[in-house]
């Protein structure tokens, strides 16, 4: 694509009078373009206040939020206004009925093992490193023998790989003294597939086993790499992430609101990438224990809120 479209779009343009070339290419073209967009939704971002109605509910001593069934945004406090008085609807405090509640078991598999781009954008999310910090990192850790080679583009390993990981697994715990009871040791196609695998397969530890005394000589970011290379890489041996998810709608006078909440069952592979600095994340709400055709106190609000001012594209995305 860059060797067509350069000399022909450089040629096209110095016909029209601009000087210079004009490189054209398959990831350099739409990345840019990706840029001006955001500069561009920045340069002319205005903020304007909205509005929205929000139910606070109270259960023994807990109190939840709900949010209108069919999502809507009021432009200003009249519009808001109209549309409760159209209703037939009053805000302030009131009670509420519980109409349904929807219970569902869900379970979330560890990460895939990393590719190099993959890692970087981990790193530059978790500890703010560029991709070329990130790959001179992984690059000291191969030159060491300590991970396997770094400039790979898959996520798979092939089963001999998983043959050493399975064999190596108990020394990689103890190097950070994990506890977690890892028991998946079957090959499952979301980590092992030898079609998928070309050249070299996806970053994960060799089977040289470094000491902790011997990470602790390195610079803070190949501790941070391996750790979170070897934790990720034993992460597929541990439970998927289980919980409950809960769902309940509630009638507030003639509208329909309703609330969503989970509940962990099992952390599972969660609790070896938690120890590991993670982005900063909302906490998952909780509800308390409900009862359908149940009465409750609520306060119906109407709140202000701003869009969020978009942010520029970050390095390493």
């Amino acid at each position: 694509m860059g060797m067509n479209l350069s000399p022909l779009y450089t040629l096209y343009l110095q016909k029209l009078g601009m000087r210079g070339t004009y490189p054209i290419g398959r990831v350099q073209t739409p990345t840019l373009m990706m840029v001006y967009q955001r500069n561009k939704e920045m340069e002319i971002f205005k903020v304007t206040p909205y509005f929205e109605l929000e139910l606070q509910v109270k259960k023994d001593d807990q109190t939840f939020s709900a949010r209108l069934k069919e999502s809507q945004k009021f432009s200003h406090e009249k519009e808001l206004a109209q549309f409760l008085k159209e209703k037939g609807v009053n805000l302030g405090e009131q009670m509420v009925e519980v109409k349904r509640i929807e219970k569902s078991k869900k379970e979330k598999q560890s990460p895939q093992l990393f590719s190099l781009s993959a890692l970087q954008i981990v790193m530059s999310k978790t500890y703010q490193s560029s991709p070329k910090q990130t790959l001179q990192a992984v690059q000291a850790l191969y030159e060491k023998k300590w991970l396997t080679y770094p400039r790979t583009d898959t996520p798979y390993i092939t089963e001999n790989e998983m043959a050493y990981l399975k064999e190596y697994k108990s020394q990689y715990q103890k190097i950070y003294d994990i506890k977690e009871a890892l028991k998946h040791t079957e090959s499952r196609s979301r980590y092992v597939n030898s079609k998928k695998v070309q050249e070299h397969h996806a970053i994960i530890p060799t089977r040289k086993v470094p000491t902790l005394q011997e990470l602790k000589s390195l610079s803070s970011l190949e501790q941070q790499v391996y750790e979170r290379v070897l934790r990720t890489t034993l992460a597929m041996f541990a439970n998927p992430y289980q919980y409950e998810e809960t769902k309940v709608d509630l009638q507030c006078q003639q509208l329909e609101f309703v609330a969503k909440g989970k509940v962990e069952m099992d952390k599972g592979w969660r609790r070896l990438l938690l120890e590991v600095k993670e982005e900063k994340r909302e906490p998952d709400p909780t509800l308390p224990p409900l009862e359908e055709d149940s009465k409750l106190q609520a306060d119906l609000k109407q709140i202000q809120k701003k869009p969020r001012h978009p942010n520029p594209i970050r390095r390493g995305l």
